[in-house]
């Protein structure tokens, strides 16, 4: 007994790419392909025939939207400004891109002149291109680290692409107070303690004087005494409300300090 056909899967032009005869033959192709580079790895000083040049390996591995539909995944595999992904295609030496169903934008014309490149029509998948075997191992594994649904404060790889968006847009403050301890020197998602504190609420307290989170305003040590500063403060008070007691006065047709305008 024969093993069930697979679904069709048809070409941009309609014709049905992964028919019996062509099933066989990529297998075998690929096998034939397999033994002769296998072949030229045992025995480096033979020469490799001109049809036979190094295969690109190639490896799927689908993006779990339908289980998880609010989860940004191609935001946190592609990275701010497509970072991420090129900094994963470096340090690995393999060609990394997200294809499939909602990889491209509804309304938006095909990559190649206007047409659909092979696998548009599949599930929503990162494919990943190379030419070493242990390279695309180590591709997908970093990719797949990717695919695990972290909450948004657990999640260091996503904090630390808000960060590098910061950074590149140039709104990042090189000088900030942590939120989640009160303490200077790290931003909230660097914070130590940001997974002891558990569900309780960030510290919400900030010094207007000196930017400091560990106290209130008035009891900040750098606030002014009760001297020769507090006098001027009390004078500058009783000026500015003489200066508003006239302006009234002149509103209503008075002079003034004179009461009733007399």
């Amino acid at each position: 007994e024969r093993s069930p056909s697979p679904p069709p899967v048809y070409g941009p032009d309609g014709t049905r790419k992964n028919t019996r005869a062509n099933r066989w033959r990529e297998k075998y192709g690929e096998e034939r392909h397999a033994c002769l580079e296998r072949i030229m790895d045992l025995l480096p000083s033979t020469s490799a025939p001109g049809f036979i040049s190094k295969r690109k390996r190639s490896r799927k591995i689908v993006i779990p939207v339908e289980e998880f539909p609010t989860y940004n995944f191609i935001g946190l595999i592609i990275g701010p400004r497509g970072k991420t992904q090129k900094d994963m295609e470096n340090k690995t030496g393999c060609k990394i891109a997200i294809r499939g169903k909602g990889s491209v934008k509804e309304g938006a014309k095909g990559r190649r002149n206007g047409q659909s490149m092979d696998g548009d029509d599949e599930p929503l998948h990162v494919l990943i291109t190379g030419d070493d075997p242990t390279a695309i191992d180590a591709a997908a594994e970093m990719v797949e680290s990717m695919l695990v649904v972290i909450d948004d404060e657990k999640n260091v790889h996503k904090q630390n692409q808000l960060r590098e968006l910061a950074l590149l847009n140039g709104t990042l403050k090189d000088e900030e107070w942590c939120h989640v301890c009160g303490e200077k020197g790290h931003k909230d998602f660097e914070c130590p303690k940001r997974f002891a504190l558990g569900g309780r609420s960030r510290v919400l307290v900030k010094c207007a004087i000196c930017g400091d989170t560990s106290h209130p305003t008035r009891d900040c040590a750098q606030k002014p005494t009760a001297g020769e500063d507090g006098k001027d403060e009390a004078k500058a008070e009783m000026q500015l409300d003489s200066d508003y007691t006239a302006f009234m006065a002149e509103l209503d047709g008075k002079k003034a300090g004179l009461p009733g305008g007399e």
